[in-house]
């Protein structure tokens, strides 16, 4: 797979890797913002867990103060 910071569009599912990628942080502090309720969680597809890039964007609108944390996510 190429450097994600090399794609012209992101996916709009993305496995932990890639999704860590484009939260601009490493796997494991993605996995661990997660568990904290910083990040959303994936929704599990067959054998993947996928983030949907709309939720991400929601994540990172609420680290900006753009919106209420957990407003779109959290269920």
């Amino acid at each position: 797979m190429s450097n994600p910071a090399d794609l012209p569009h992101w996916p709009r599912r993305m496995k932990a890797h890639l999704a860590a990628a484009y939260m601009g942080v490493a796997p494991s502090t993605f996995h661990s913002r997660v568990r904290q309720g910083r990040y959303p969680s994936g929704y599990r597809n067959g054998g993947n867990v996928l983030w949907y890039k709309e939720d991400l964007d929601v994540a990172l609108d609420a680290l900006k103060g753009l919106v209420p944390a957990e407003e779109e996510w959290r269920v």
